[in-house]
């Protein structure tokens, strides 16, 4: 910059005049000494600091210092290569002059964290099939292990359900044998009361004739003192000895059937004994077993109400997936709604976004200064600059 000044005056001063939204704008800017003035409409501006001038100026002219800085001269055939350019080039090139690489930068910033984004939102979707896959595959598992426990369940209630039918036909034997064995020991007693009675029958029989003998062995009535040894008291007497020998034939025929009774009753408990015991045994067995079975029974109805310990270890495995599952979907639900968020950076960053807005704003002034000039130059031609997909070629 030092050696821009006058090399004869050591000054450099530079000075334009133009019009403006119908103010006439003159500026002055100048080194060695340093100057900066605005005029309008023939008023010098003096708000104090360089900053506020500069603002002023930037409205006037219709773009900042850095914009205005990054404009070339070409010359026609320069032009004409610069039209040559493939549309990406082109761009490249003109958001180097409009200063809207930082715009290329910060688009590329979403669309690298978009990139990232959809990589996360895959990993998740993979994440979440996983689960899903898990959590069916436990369930199988859940239903197989209830399944074969309610099998091997019902296979025990079904082995004791065989078991107590094959006793089925012993159990009816031996109830009907000790009912016939209790049938034979009433009978028993019965037919040995009888005995017992008719025991006792002959022996006051005996013991009845045998008072009669000894009265007649006394020899004399003890009441009227007739003597009894004649043939006819011996007559009775004989007929008296004669029935107390049949009494006691009686009386011995009796005891012998008690005797006989008796053997009976013995051998008869005996095999009551064993019978009982069996029996007892086997409607122990037969009760013992429908308790199992009502048990199982009851074990069944519960499993089918409540979890088992092991299904409780599965249940609690698929609670902690799906606890993960619902995670990873709030998860994708954040990505997604970056998605969102990145795609619309995207599109203010791109080139129909803030990018557009700013060259029509440059555009804008740089086509009615190209106006102005062909009209000063007597050109009924309307030549300018135009954006979108066109920018970078000359509208004629």
């Amino acid at each position: 910059m030092s050696t821009l000044p006058n090399r004869i005056n050591g000054e450099l001063l530079n000075r334009i005049s133009f019009k403006s939204g119908g103010v006439d704008v003159e500026i002055k800017r100048g080194i060695s000494p340093s100057k900066l003035e605005l005029w309008e409409n023939g008023i010098l501006n003096e708000r104090a600091g360089k900053a506020n001038i500069d603002d002023a100026i930037e409205k006037y002219v219709g773009m900042d210092i850095e914009t205005f800085k990054s404009f070339i001269s070409m010359s026609i055939n320069d032009f004409k290569n610069f039209i040559s350019l493939s549309n990406e080039e082109k761009q490249l090139l003109l958001d180097k002059l409009f200063n809207l690489e930082v715009i290329n930068i910060l688009n590329g910033i979403p669309k690298d964290l978009n990139k990232s984004n959809k990589t996360r939102m895959a990993s998740l979707d993979s994440e979440i099939r996983t689960l899903e896959d898990s959590i069916a595959s436990i369930q199988k598992s859940i239903e197989r292990t209830v399944q074969k426990e309610k099998l091997n369940i019902q296979s025990d209630i079904d082995d004791l359900m065989g078991q107590m039918s094959s006793k089925k036909d012993d159990y009816k034997a031996l109830k009907e044998k000790v009912d016939k064995i209790k049938e034979k020991e009433e009978q028993l007693i019965t037919e040995i009361d009888a005995e017992k009675k008719q025991y006792i029958t002959v022996q006051n029989d005996i013991k009845n004739v045998q008072r009669e003998i000894d009265l007649y062995d006394s020899g004399k009535c003890p009441t009227c003192g007739t003597d009894f040894d004649s043939d006819h008291f011996n007559s009775l007497r004989a007929s008296l000895v004669e029935k107390k020998a049949k009494f006691e034939e009686v009386k011995t025929a009796i005891e012998g059937n008690i005797n006989t009774i008796k053997e009976r009753q013995t051998k008869l408990k005996e095999i009551a004994g064993t019978t009982t015991n069996t029996f007892n045994d086997m409607s122990y067995f037969l009760k013992n077993c429908k308790s199992q079975i009502e048990q199982l029974t009851r074990k069944k109805d519960q499993e089918s109400k409540t979890a088992s310990p092991n299904i409780e270890e599965f249940e609690k495995s698929i609670s902690e997936l799906e606890d993960k599952k619902s995670l990873s979907k709030d998860n994708i639900s954040v990505a997604k709604d970056k998605e969102l968020f990145y795609k619309e950076l995207n599109r203010i960053f791109g080139e129909d976004g803030v990018k557009k807005s700013i060259i029509a704003g440059i555009i804008k002034p740089l086509n009615h200064f190209i106006g102005e000039n062909i009209s000063k130059l007597g050109n009924s031609c309307v030549i300018g600059i135009v954006t979108g997909k066109q920018i970078g070629r000359a509208h004629v």
